[in-house]
């Protein structure tokens, strides 16, 4: 899949489940864009640019890489915990000026701590990659330290963009998925998408 389609799919997934079962819980969506094409940003400059192996998905369309950033997030998440276990009931204030039995509700949710977040979000991408298919980079190292090497042609890539119906189709579906959420938060005007760069915010 090209980047539309990994932005439009894992926003609109994240949003609609969001919505429904978020129960008041706010999440930075500016995160879930980034691990939306996160393994792309990583392995497509590392596999086509610093190893000559001309392989765009490899460390990070691994299950590896996957458990390392939620390894981060979870230990971020309990620390938070823990911090706010040990304040809330002094009632003294964050740095950012909010209370911390204010902030308790915010840092309930695993999903909220940011690197948690991406590895969510970049799960995604693998499944949507089909990773299971390339088992030698999913598993990365259990079955072997080296990835498979292949011809990259940047040429024909882009010329599947318009020639191949599920790559143009996916992209098409995923614009359109981009397209419905910013009308329906306003991100289409100038002050809209500024606010939702400053905080990730979505209604």
């Amino acid at each position: 899949m090209f980047i539309l389609a990994h932005l439009g799919f894992t926003l609109a997934l994240f949003y609609v489940i969001l919505r429904r079962f978020s129960h008041g819980q706010s999440l930075d969506y500016r995160l879930v864009l980034l691990g939306a094409v996160l393994p792309d940003l990583i392995d497509k400059f590392v596999g086509h640019v610093l190893l000559p192996i001309g392989n765009g998905r490899i460390f990070a369309h691994g299950l590896l890489f996957i458990v390392f950033l939620a390894g981060l997030g979870l230990g971020d998440w309990l620390t938070r915990r823990r911090f706010v276990a040990t304040y809330a009931s002094t009632g003294i204030s964050l740095e950012n000026g909010s209370n911390v039995k204010s902030d308790v509700s915010h840092r309930a949710s695993l999903l909220t701590a940011p690197a948690f977040t991406v590895a969510i979000a970049a799960s995604f991408h693998l499944f949507l990659d089909q990773m299971w298919m390339d088992p030698a980079s999913l598993y990365w190292p259990a079955l072997g330290w080296e990835f498979s090497t292949h011809h990259f042609d940047t040429t024909n890539w882009i010329i599947s963009l318009f020639t191949e119906p599920y790559v143009y189709g996916t992209e098409i579906l995923g614009a359109l998925c981009l397209l419905a959420i910013g009308l329906q938060n306003g991100l289409l005007s100038v002050m809209g998408l500024k606010q939702f760069l400053r905080d990730g915010k979505l209604e």
